[in-house]
């Protein structure tokens, strides 16, 4: 429902005689002629219609200042275009722009940029002919591609940047073609999966105690860095800074070391210190978003990357600072040694590809981890779900030796940083029947 235009103000000449008539009496008690021949009357009847006037324009909004609203989201006027078509065609444009203020939304929006949606006209083999479309970005081999239901596939065939008049589509898998009609719909994802870490760049943390120079503080996550000399203010308006810097992606932090031992003595249990950068505002926020690509991570593709970059921060806040990554990767090697359980008539080739698959599979940046959603940014490996992930294949009867990097006895293999997947660079199975 439209909003209705307020009144700013209804007061006439008259209401503002009245009102200022009713002012004399306890104002000036010795003014006592109210007649319209009085001067200072006179006066007062001019003031009262310079005002209703300046009251009228106050109620109004000129033209240009409509204009200037329908510019904020990227609205101008065309040529011949009146006001009133301006501010439908902003209309229009709002109520589909979406802003995206939270990791949640930020996570949402990359999954959908650079998405291809086509028609599909006639299938032949693996080759989909679909309705004529240009592409801007290149698509590798490997890209997924997603039909009816849950039903996915990858392209066979790059698709090359700055394409037109493009009408087919060369896939890997013959079933997936076959299971569409003309009219479906496919789809191209370039991005299988984002994540987004989002910090306020003004850290603002609660006081435990101090000693010394030392502030015990509640425990805290960052995504940012900051540096030894970032300023550090207290209750008061009381500021120091950073002796030692805080390293970017760090977790559960407990404590801040300052240059000055008399700004933490006096701060108390509760009190509130800040620490930012000279140039941070309170609202400013940081928002790292890693994308990881539906083909191999080496091809995400700086374009790819830009093109994330440019679409979200044209819909996020103005007090956010947005970074699109590439995901980092923490390198892991797994060596493990199986006993085949005697009462399985499966053989130990098959046994070991098995084994091997379900490794590549739980360390899958898309399908990975224990919920099958892809491997969680940051996790570390932990040794006893890798014996879960081993005993659980079919014709395995226990793990005899398990190597993680190299090491018989590490129980957990922490990733490097907090926007690291895993990349599993070598699985070595040995089945023995004993």
């Amino acid at each position: 429902m439209p909003l209705s235009i307020p009144n700013l103000d209804d007061r006439t000449f008259d209401d503002l005689c009245t009102e200022a008539l009713a002012l004399i009496p306890r104002n000036l008690p010795q003014w006592t002629d109210y007649n319209p021949s009085d001067p200072g009357i006179t006066l007062l009847e001019l003031f009262a219609f310079v005002v209703e006037a300046a009251i009228y324009q106050i109620n109004r909004v000129p033209d240009r200042t409509l204009l200037n609203f329908a510019s904020l989201i990227g609205v101008t006027p065309l040529a011949g275009e009146t006001v009133l078509q301006t501010l439908t065609r902003a209309q229009q444009a709002a109520a589909v722009r979406t802003s995206v203020v939270t990791g949640d939304d930020f996570e949402s929006a990359a999954l959908q940029v650079a998405v291809l949606q086509l028609t599909v006209q006639s299938i032949t083999g693996t080759v989909i002919v679909v309705s004529p479309f240009d592409a801007v970005l290149g698509y590798p081999a490997g890209t997924r591609v997603s039909g009816q239901g849950s039903i996915t596939t990858q392209l066979n065939s790059a698709i090359p940047a700055n394409s037109v008049g493009l009408t087919q589509v060369v896939v890997n898998d013959v079933s997936f073609a076959s299971s569409l009609s003309a009219g479906d719909t496919i789809t191209i994802s370039p991005i299988g999966r984002s994540k987004a870490l989002v910090q306020t760049v003004a850290l603002q943390l609660t006081v435990q105690s101090t000693a010394e120079a030392v502030i015990a503080v509640s425990p805290f996550n960052t995504v940012l860095a900051y540096p030894a000399g970032t300023p550090v203010s207290g209750p008061g308006g009381a500021t120091t800074q950073l002796n030692s810097a805080i390293p970017a992606y760090s977790a559960v932090l407990t404590q801040v070391a300052v240059n000055d031992a008399s700004f933490a003595s006096r701060l108390n249990a509760g009190d509130t210190i800040t620490i930012a950068p000279d140039d941070a505002y309170p609202p400013d926020q940081f928002v790292q978003l890693i994308v990881v690509p539906t083909t191999a991570p080496s091809l995400a593709g700086v374009d790819l990357r830009q093109t994330i970059f440019e679409t979200l921060r044209a819909v996020s806040l103005i007090s956010t600072y947005l970074k699109v990554t590439d995901a980092s990767y923490t390198e892991l090697s797994v060596v493990a040694t199986i006993v085949a359980d005697s009462s399985s008539h499966m053989s130990t080739s098959v046994i070991q590809q098995n084994v091997t698959n379900a490794l590549t599979t739980f360390f899958d940046p898309l399908v990975g981890g224990t919920a099958g959603t892809g491997w969680p940014f940051g996790r570390s490996v932990f040794r006893s779900e890798l014996y879960q992930v081993i005993q659980g294949i079919e014709g395995v009867d226990h793990v005899q030796d398990l190597l993680l990097n190299g090491d018989p006895l590490i129980g957990e293999v922490p990733l490097n940083s907090a926007d690291s997947l895993v990349s599993l660079t070598g699985a070595q199975v040995t089945v023995t029947s004993d």
